[in-house]
């Protein structure tokens, strides 16, 4: 089967794909904060959530919610405040992530199953150097590269944008040039 991943989700995806590309037929790297430069410590002995049974917990908040949001007007206000509400009721806790040294590991040289990189044009977390080093840097020559012009983060989240996106991914997904090695 095909694995998608967004974001941080994106470098989750990318471990499997080195790790375990049996496992999958392709890759989706979307909005990926990959970073070629980036080297994060390992996390001090004994951090809350690294080895516990509860993660620290980390409340969210509307402000939170809406914080991929960088480009003015790209989202109505009403769109926005539904997603907010939504995200409010159902997601009360953000994602804690701990050992982010283990995101070191990623290296596109080692990812062989077909993949796409794709991403909103507009990306703060993110930059086309950063995406550009990791789809030139993928081993397999079975990959394709979409910027969705003039969004930013969630790209999936916008109505005028949601098709282009899904499209491009289901495309690469199943196109017969895109079959597994």
């Amino acid at each position: 089967p095909p694995l998608i991943g967004w974001s941080q989700g994106a470098l989750v995806a990318q471990m499997v794909a080195q790790e375990h590309p049996d496992s999958i037929s392709h890759v989706v790297l979307y909005a990926s904060i990959f970073d070629p430069d980036a080297q994060n410590p390992p996390p001090a002995p004994g951090a809350p959530g690294l080895l516990s049974d509860e993660p620290p917990h980390i409340d969210n908040t509307m402000e939170g919610a809406m914080e991929d949001w960088t480009v003015p007007g790209i989202i109505d206000d009403e769109a926005a405040q539904a997603y907010g509400d939504v995200a409010m009721r159902w997601d009360a806790r953000k994602v804690s992530w701990n050992a982010l040294n283990e995101f070191n590991m990623c290296d596109p040289a080692k990812v062989t199953v077909p993949t796409l990189v794709i991403h909103g044009e507009k990306d703060v977390y993110t930059s086309m150097e950063k995406q550009s080093a990791l789809f030139c840097g993928i081993a397999n020559a079975n990959k394709a590269w979409r910027v969705i012009p003039g969004c930013d983060h969630p790209v999936h989240l916008y109505p005028l944008h949601r098709q282009q996106w899904l499209r491009s991914c289901l495309a690469f997904i199943e196109s017969p040039t895109a079959l597994a090695p």
